[in-house]
């Protein structure tokens, strides 16, 4: 099976078992931002949402859907990107057009995982996004670390965009 079929795969299954509540890096994030669960739903990446997305991210996004939770005023999103080597996968939280919420859910470079730390994730929090599709404030970068610190700020542009854009 070749990877561009196997990360749909994957992530449906992410999605399948944070739904079932399974103890999973995604199930969890997602049980933890909301009093009740709710079902998950999934965003088909078309048209302007894949042009926004490709130009967010400089290639096509990985799969065709992207799954998303929405319930109590939030949007949560599960998103992925390419890394130096490997896949980062990241849980962003979106409520009133702001980051309130960011933790990476899979990474496994050998390199940057100081993204996962808190003080650096602590950064996009209250982060919004400027009508040229920028994040409305500078995130610090880190050392050894400038392939994933951009992946993490691509991907909170696309959470960003995707809430202020198809879901309205």
């Amino acid at each position: 099976m070749s990877f561009r079929r196997l990360v749909p795969t994957v992530c449906v299954a992410l999605a399948t078992a944070a739904l079932a509540g399974a103890a999973t890096p995604v199930g969890s994030f997602v049980a933890a931002q909301f009093t009740n669960a709710p079902t998950p739903s999934a965003l088909v990446i078309t048209g302007q949402v894949a042009t926004a997305i490709q130009e967010i991210l400089g290639h096509p996004y990985a799969r065709n859907q992207v799954p998303y939770w929405q319930a109590e005023g939030k949007t949560v999103w599960v998103l992925e990107t390419r890394g130096r080597s490997s896949t980062i996968a990241a849980g962003f939280v979106v409520h009133a057009g702001r980051l309130i919420r960011t933790e990476v859910l899979v990474y496994r470079e050998r390199r940057g995982g100081e993204i996962k730390a808190p003080s650096f994730l602590r950064q996009f929090e209250g982060v919004a996004i400027t009508e040229g599709r920028r994040l409305d404030r500078r995130i610090d970068g880190i050392t050894g670390a400038t392939i994933s610190v951009t992946a993490m700020q691509n991907l909170a542009r696309v959470a960003l965009v995707l809430t202020s854009g198809p879901l309205q």
